[in-house]
């Protein structure tokens, strides 16, 4: 046993950053700028940051900005230590100011991996009167986090997050700017009436603005644009408090956007606190609740059987945001959480029930849409039994 080796959490970050990062190529610089995204979405949902920037500098330093309450930095009761140093030595941890808690889920890795990658990681704080300034280089403390200035008179509050990747890790740290984009856009609409400003100083790189205030129906419109709708995008959007025995309550936000278009689609774009998900108990509760529906309303006219045809010329996006979202693994990110399905089954089709029995032309159509569908299938399978 003379030979058993233990590593600190910073060497065992960079020896093995594929643990957390999946790897050192360009796809864990995504991972790794979301995982700095992450604090910035918590704070967002939670009301208390409406705007936020991403720099990305001709050197491929990568700045993150936001105005939101700034990462704490008074002293944490029980250890004596500041609470945002505790946050740079935990991985996978965020911190609830609300609670005085941290909070965790599968793939967050925390700032201590991404400042254990980093040649420079520097962050700027503005909160409790003053601008809090520190310096870390590849996870380690380079100085003692100071109040360096009192905030001026109006000054908004917030974190600013400098870095530079290290090149002993990462062969090519050049940002995939294309991606950023896109995770942006996505954020744009998931984030409703938050700001979001994108520059990229290297050469073409882009220069982007989001703010959509409709959220998931624009969204589904720019995704649609080249499809003909059969109707106008529909909204369903409901907070549920979820009341377990024995547990203390919880709350549950969805929000759905689909639309029947005439072109076939079945496209369905998931996500899970705004982060992408290939499906999951979400959806499902969603797609369930929407089949039951026709299948009650029509069921002279279609069985279970028959939900390809009723799918068939479907689109739609289907968001929700839980306290502790479980996924099927980190390469397979289904959202796995029962409830997510019940709540969601509950709320589209309570919705759904009102809205078609208001909206009695449009439930024709998808039904004269699926039917349609379903001959075109039956005399394809005929003919292939011939």
């Amino acid at each position: 046993m003379s030979t058993f080796k233990t590593l600190d959490p910073i060497e065992h970050i960079r020896q093995r950053p594929g643990m957390y990062f999946g790897g050192t190529d360009s796809r864990s610089l995504n991972h790794l700028v979301d995982e700095l995204l992450s604090n910035v979405i918590h704070q967002i949902h939670k009301g208390t940051c409406h705007t936020f920037a991403i720099t990305i500098l001709d050197d491929q330093t990568l700045q993150i900005r936001d105005e939101g309450e700034g990462i704490p930095v008074q002293l944490h009761q029980k250890t004596g230590r500041r609470i945002l140093e505790i946050i740079m030595s935990q991985s996978g941890g965020g911190y609830d100011a609300q609670t005085d808690t941290f909070y965790r889920a599968l793939h967050r890795c925390g700032l201590m991996a991404v400042s254990a990658l980093s040649e420079d990681f520097h962050l700027e704080v503005k909160r409790d009167g003053s601008l809090w300034d520190q310096r870390y280089s590849r996870g380690q403390k380079q100085t003692d986090l100071v109040a360096v200035r009192p905030l001026e008179a109006g000054e908004a509050t917030g974190t600013s997050i400098t870095l530079k990747l290290d090149p002993e890790i990462f062969n090519d740290s050049a940002f995939d700017g294309a991606w950023i984009e896109q995770r942006l856009f996505h954020l744009g609409h998931l984030l409703n009436d938050s700001t979001i400003q994108f520059d990229d100083q290297r050469e073409n790189g882009a220069h982007r603005k989001f703010f959509t205030p409709n959220g998931l129906v624009e969204a589904l419109r720019t995704a649609n644009a080249e499809a003909h709708g059969l109707h106008e995008p529909v909204m369903i959007k409901e907070t549920v408090v979820i009341e377990p025995d024995q547990r203390a309550s919880y709350k549950i936000d969805l929000e759905v956007a689909f639309q029947f278009v005439e072109e076939e689609a079945a496209s369905v774009l998931s996500f899970a606190n705004a982060e992408h998900t290939s499906g999951g108990t979400h959806v499902e509760g969603f797609l369930e609740a929407l089949l039951t529906i026709l299948l009650r309303k029509h069921s002279n006219t279609f069985q279970r059987g028959d939900w390809p045809d009723l799918l068939k010329h479907l689109t739609a996006i289907v968001s929700i945001w839980h306290p502790t979202p479980r996924f099927k693994s980190q390469t397979d990110p289904s959202l796995l959480n029962i409830d997510a399905h019940k709540t969601i089954y509950r709320a589209v089709y309570d919705q759904l029930d009102i809205f078609f029995d208001k909206n009695p032309a449009l439930l024709h159509a998808i039904i004269q849409q699926a039917a349609v569908s379903r001959s075109e299938r039956l005399k394809r399978r005929y003919r292939s039994d011939i």
